[in-house]
């Protein structure tokens, strides 16, 4: 790691308020959603426990929640499965108003129903909870607090998948196409073929090629922002190529992978350091907006250009907050990946 690395991992003052309050959102953002299961309300496998007698709630409503399990479900649990990606067991659920006990029987009330249901205890496992509708629900009465948390998980780990596979394919090419002449014109060429094409547009179309999921999406992104990184690299290898310390290296001998392994990437770190900040938020807008238009993650998995998507309809009434906050939530994440960007350019001296 060079020397300007080490000045911005391990000083103790960074004087830049915009990187210091880009990296304070994504720890807070990161650490909400990577320990999501023990806060948030709903514990069900993405958030997506359905009570639609709780469709539109309010924020700050409560209510009790009864969780009807079978036997094998309740006993065969995997404890450290739910806690890092929620209860995956099947199960039914209700929101109550009362319940007694009879013997081995178990009455309870729907929400604001006066009928009394029973189950046989001694058959079906239950758990009563009481849950805090933190930002109220949406129509399928799923917590929203809990969905909007978890958004987070999803736009963080498809923004990292992306930016490892884009910066991979992009220094790789760029490292070639500036060192070995030979390959420029090749490497130059690609990167105007992808140049011409919309971003987005490119994006769509691999997308429906590899299909609809999660997995693909990242996939898709990360083949497509890899050509910036690639031109830009490009240029930077050629600069270096030129420097006296590498005529020194090539001049007692040095194979090329030794120039290029230990001389010129260790010098790309920084430069590659800022291009994943902004090919983080660039594959965070994309991920919403493919989420947003259908063809990227697919329910029940929340993404917030998902559930701005489930929401649109909202903006124009009462509960217009439901497609507000992710989109609120999503412009601050971006700002953040681009205030940290900034910074380190600012920080690293680097010109790109």
């Amino acid at each position: 790691m060079n020397q300007k690395l080490k000045n911005i991992f391990f000083s103790i003052k960074i004087k830049h308020p915009l990187l210091n309050l880009g990296f304070l959102y994504l720890l807070i953002g990161f650490l909400f959603s990577f320990f999501a299961y023990f806060f948030i309300p709903d514990k069900s496998q993405n958030a997506n426990e359905m009570i639609l007698e709780l469709s539109h709630v309010k924020p700050g409503y409560n209510s009790q929640i009864l969780h009807i399990y079978n036997n094998s479900d309740y006993i065969h649990e995997n404890k450290i499965k739910s806690i890092l990606f929620g209860e995956q067991k099947q199960y039914d659920v209700h929101a109550i108003d009362s319940f007694f006990h009879k013997g081995d029987t178990l009455f309870f009330n729907k929400n604001k129903s006066n009928f009394f249901y029973k189950i046989n205890t001694t058959e079906k496992k239950f758990k009563i909870t009481k849950r805090h509708f933190i930002l109220g629900s949406d129509r399928f009465g799923r917590d929203f607090f809990s969905r909007l948390v978890l958004g987070f998980r999803v736009s963080m780990v498809i923004g990292l998948f992306s930016v490892l596979i884009s910066i991979f394919i992009g220094v790789v090419l760029g490292v070639i196409a500036g060192y070995y002449n030979k390959f420029d014109n090749f490497v130059m060429w690609l990167i105007n073929v992808f140049w011409s094409i919309p971003t987005l547009l490119l994006v769509i179309v691999i997308s429906l090629v590899l299909g609809k999921g999660f997995w693909q999406v990242f996939l898709a992104i990360g083949l497509t922002m890899w050509v910036d990184t690639a031109r830009i690299v490009r240029g930077q290898v050629k600069v270096i190529a030129n420097k006296e310390f590498i005529e020194s290296a090539k001049s007692i001998g040095a194979s090329d992978f030794r120039i290029l392994f230990f001389h010129i990437i260790p010098n790309l770190f920084s430069l590659i350091l800022i291009l994943s900040a902004n090919n983080f938020a660039t594959a965070v807008l994309l991920e919403s907006g493919l989420s947003f238009l259908g063809i990227g993650v697919q329910p029940p998995m929340p993404s917030w250009g998902g559930v701005i998507r489930d929401n649109f309809a909202q903006i124009t009434m009462s509960n217009a907050y439901l497609a507000i906050f992710p989109g609120v939530c999503l412009m601050l994440l971006i700002l953040s990946l681009i205030f940290i960007g900034n910074g380190l350019r600012d920080k690293l001296d680097i010109k790109i």
